[in-house]
């Protein structure tokens, strides 16, 4: 899977691709996958995509510490991509959400930390 985090520029500030196999887990159901790692992939060290009831929907959710984001407040909003066939979703299988509104994406007082919901 591959994930991308563009700021409101349009740079990129992420873009990392986790590898299947190794950190990866999936439930019996087959609609939940878990990814624990390390974090050495751009900062990832958790990935939880959720298969929703709608057809050909997911949720997902990306985790990273000490990874280089080099973000600041004036770099808001943002847009996320996630793409499950990597790289470049030939499948058509990714998603994009956009922080628009205002307190979705914000960074702490010392630009230290980034929440985006």
């Amino acid at each position: 899977m591959r994930i991308l985090l563009a700021d409101a520029q349009g740079r990129n500030v992420l873009d990392a691709i986790i590898p299947g196999g190794a950190g990866w887990s999936e439930n019996t159901t087959g609609t939940n996958w878990h990814y624990d790692g390390p974090g050495d992939i751009g900062g990832i060290t958790r990935v939880r995509i959720v298969k929703r009831p709608a057809p050909s929907r997911l949720r997902f959710l990306v985790i990273g510490k000490h990874g280089d984001y080099a973000m600041t407040p004036a770099q808001v909003p943002l847009v996320g991509t996630m793409v499950i066939d990597s790289p470049v979703a030939r499948t058509g299988q990714c998603g994009e959400i956009r922080f628009r509104e205002p307190g979705r994406c914000a960074c702490d007082a010392r630009s230290t930390t980034l929440k985006c919901r």
